[in-house]
């Protein structure tokens, strides 16, 4: 069975495997080791599987933010939900982004080895939830109650560092929501925010942890170039756009879910 046999292939198929078939030497040349065109054939094939409406986007940047996902070791989509693909427009162009999901963004804090433990939990209305700043850091307590079916009202981060510095965030659900509204204007239309809200609010509130605490290059580039259009095919897509980002300073302030 060659490579190209291992995708299940439908109707609706033939017009992206042609795509990734026009960019097969680009992709040869960025693919991450141990990613083989069929497996990322697949990947791309099951991200507009999951979401028709990636069919009515620029082409590259579908494909570039399918690899740049790939070449930052988080596949795409669900069940894991480590990154997203998801449409959005910009400047009258729909386009395609690669989007940080709150388990890929744990999964690139513990892999930059600065991090011992991240951690992201919902608080539901009927939880005890106390945090006060103060001059000797953050004091915080949750008790749940147990009720998942209750309304949640805010979320919260904390990690420690390899070097065993505790540091801790939390936002409410309206503080969540307008940060969304900001950045994620077609929020309606983010099967991510759509389908997994608690999850992107974990992620949200982790973001924002994360630009405390110390970080890789890996790590730092992932955590610039989330939620941006990349537009070519090379490696170290995530690399480049952080590059381009600290050059025009479009990656200074919040980062996009």
């Amino acid at each position: 069975m060659t490579e190209k046999a291992e995708i299940v292939r439908t109707q609706d198929d033939p017009p992206i495997i042609r795509l990734l078939n026009q960019y097969e030497a680009d992709l040869a040349a960025a693919l991450p080791a141990g990613m083989t065109e069929a497996r990322f054939q697949s990947i791309v094939v099951n991200q507009v599987r999951q979401n028709r409406q990636l069919l009515n986007v620029e082409p590259l940047t579908l494909v570039a933010s399918v690899l740049m996902s790939a070449q930052l070791g988080l596949e795409p989509g669900p069940p894991l939900g480590l990154s997203w693909i998801i449409p959005r427009r910009n400047s009258g162009r729909l386009e395609a982004s690669m989007q940080l999901g709150y388990r890929g963004l744990a999964q690139l804090a513990y892999r930059s080895g600065q991090v011992k433990r991240i951690e992201a939990h919902i608080v539901q209305e009927v939880d005890e939830f106390d945090a006060a700043w103060g001059p000797g850091g953050v004091s915080w307590r949750w008790v749940p109650a147990g009720d998942p079916e209750s309304p949640w009202s805010a979320v919260f981060a904390v990690a420690e560092t390899a070097m065993g510095a505790e540091m801790f965030e939390a936002m409410t659900r309206a503080e969540v929501e307008a940060h969304r509204d900001r950045y994620v204007p077609e929020w309606k239309k983010s099967k991510a925010w759509k389908e997994n809200e608690p999850e992107m609010a974990r992620k949200t509130v982790a973001a924002k942890l994360c630009r405390q605490l110390p970080m890789s290059a890996e790590f730092r580039s992932a955590m610039v170039s989330d939620g941006m259009t990349p537009r070519e095919l090379r490696p170290d897509l995530a690399g480049m756009l952080a590059l381009e980002a600290s050059i025009s300073d479009e990656g200074e302030g919040e980062v996009s879910e």
